[in-house]
């Protein structure tokens, strides 16, 4: 069983990526995080997750092994380089980074740790 963290409670959260966690046998969302006390109390009461404020404490208390990232694009290398060198592998939604240089970073770090490292795009065969 993979342990899941959400980074972001938001729309992206509510709408798509808990209820995939919820459709993927092998995966179970444990923890989300989020700077918005609604959206921390909306996911802890719908999924029965822990929640947290911070990204930086959901990593160090529960050490997912998969970081789902939907959080506002300008967040996503800092939380995404957070959740690598914590050991989780990452799906991020779109955009992936502001700049080609992020980007090649995370791809760097995501080898040099042996974690896989993918951008979500759903929305391309969606009506």
């Amino acid at each position: 069983m993979f342990p899941l963290g959400v980074f972001g409670l938001g729309g992206a959260a509510e709408r798509l990526l808990l209820p995939a966690s919820r459709q993927v046998p092998s995966v179970e969302a444990v923890a989300g995080s989020d700077p918005a006390a609604d959206r921390r109390g909306w996911a802890a009461e719908k999924y029965g997750i822990r929640t947290y404020e911070s990204a930086a404490e959901l990593l160090e208390k529960e050490k997912p092994a998969l970081a789902l990232i939907g959080t506002p694009p300008d967040s996503h290398f800092d939380l995404t380089r957070m959740a690598l060198e914590a050991g989780a592998h990452v799906f991020l939604e779109k955009p992936f980074t502001e700049t080609v240089e992020e980007a090649d970073a995370l791809i760097a770090l995501a080898r040099e740790r042996g974690k896989l490292l993918a951008v979500n795009t759903q929305y391309r065969y969606m009506d």
